[in-house]
């Protein structure tokens, strides 16, 4: 079973098309709070919710400040999710950080996240600026169902790996996806990475595999590069939600070696 956030707070908060990312007042209309008065509440998915993994969620607040700061005031704060934890923190405790528990401190309120098949409930949390829930509780839960999962991962290299052999071979594994669908595309050196609804680029930073091809082999700079891996439609173009992975891995060579 995984648990795994896909939006990533600097590149993907700026390249998501039709992310709503801001600071200011919330007061969305788009969905319906658990409970009357301030709060937050989930616009997308719905309680109950059959869901294809990856998906996206919105988020929404009402008489709360979804804002980026650095000083604890009443109604300011971030959203937060637990995934599969309905036992939320005391007022003076602070919000776990991990697998199962993100925070989105730039003002996100909508993002992927990519579950396994089953059953699963999401939690929301509204915290303020030290990553403490504010008093009382702004929370609210649903249940989705994940009834499909499309998926792609890096096989080879791994995650924090360090290259040491030139060219080094790249591996893509993948979960419910179809040649006839698309392929694959690698990326690395690319901050931040473009608009998700535009075509990727062919050149050297992005490198498309055909159909049915899950391997390439590489030979970059030295230090630590982060690389993408995308599927993409016949037009270069990744679905919404889209469907990714990232890992970062670290170029060693000797001195005075190209390139």
């Amino acid at each position: 079973m995984w648990f795994k956030s896909i939006l990533t707070l600097s590149a993907m908060a700026v390249a998501l098309a039709g992310a709503a990312c801001g600071g200011g007042a919330s007061d969305s209309t788009d969905g319906e709070q658990t409970s009357g008065g301030d709060g937050v509440f989930f616009i997308e998915p719905t309680d109950g919710a059959q869901v294809v993994s990856p998906f996206r969620v919105k988020m929404g607040a009402r008489g709360l400040v979804v804002r980026k700061g650095f000083s604890v005031k009443r109604g300011y704060g971030h959203h937060h999710i637990f995934i599969d934890d309905s036992s939320l923190p005391a007022a003076d405790q602070q919000i776990p950080s991990d697998a199962t528990h993100f925070h989105y401190h730039s003002s996100e309120t909508d993002t992927i996240i990519d579950l396994s098949r089953g059953r699963h409930s999401l939690t929301l949390l509204f915290g303020n600026d030290i990553d403490r829930p504010h008093d009382p509780l702004y929370t609210d839960t649903i249940t989705v169902d994940v009834i499909d999962s499309k998926r792609v991962f890096f096989e080879a290299p791994k995650d924090g790996a360090d290259i040491r052999e030139f060219p080094f071979e790249v591996v893509i594994g993948s979960e419910g996806l179809e040649d006839e669908e698309g392929h694959f595309v690698v990326i690395y050196d690319i901050f931040p990475l473009l608009n998700l609804g535009e075509p990727f680029p062919e050149d050297e930073y992005h490198i498309h595999l055909e159909p049915g091809e899950t391997r390439t082999e590489m030979d970059i700079r030295v230090g630590a590069r982060p690389l993408w891996v995308f599927f993409v439609d016949e037009n270069n173009i990744p679905p919404d939600p889209p469907i990714f992975d990232e890992i970062e891995i670290t170029v060693w060579r000797p001195i005075g070696e190209a390139p």
